[in-house]
């Protein structure tokens, strides 16, 4: 979170107008950014923050919006943790892949003779899906929030 730069209130940055002192405020934070992300930042902050608190307010198609475009990402789905590092997330994306591998572990140690594939592609598949669906609300948190580890 940033601070208007006219009389020093938390401001998040993807808003326009300080909410204390109704001034403008500088864009340079998002100013790198597409409009895709942009937009999906915004529908972030209108479904109530990275916590999505305020999804009970929105109408039926922007819930849907919000579940394909916040809570799915394809690029992240298929590049996982190479994806977070891209975007400069290697924390959390380290911190995911090594959840998943200290499954895997876990389950060799302790089922050593067992040749069943089945569990480790279970924890694959979970580990994509984590990524998938966690990757633009760590983005925003990363750019808007400017919080890039786990507060």
């Amino acid at each position: 979170m940033d601070n208007c730069t006219h009389c020093g209130a938390g401001v998040v940055a993807t808003k326009t107008h300080c909410g204390t002192c109704g001034n403008e405020l500088p864009k340079d934070d998002i100013k790198g950014l597409s409009e895709k992300w942009k937009a999906r930042f915004a529908l972030i902050e209108k479904a109530g923050g990275p916590t999505l608190k305020g999804m009970r307010g929105l109408s039926l198609g922007e819930n849907f919006r919000v579940y394909f475009s916040i809570h799915f990402n394809f690029l992240a789905l298929i590049f996982g943790v190479f994806y977070y590092l891209a975007k400069g997330m290697w924390r959390k994306g380290l911190t995911y892949s090594l959840f998943g591998f200290s499954l895997l572990l876990a389950h060799n140690l302790l089922y050593p003779d067992e040749e069943s594939k089945t569990f480790e592609k279970a924890v694959q598949a979970s580990m994509m899906g984590i990524f998938a669906n966690r990757a633009n609300i760590d983005y925003y948190r990363k750019v808007v929030l400017k919080s890039n580890g786990w507060l």
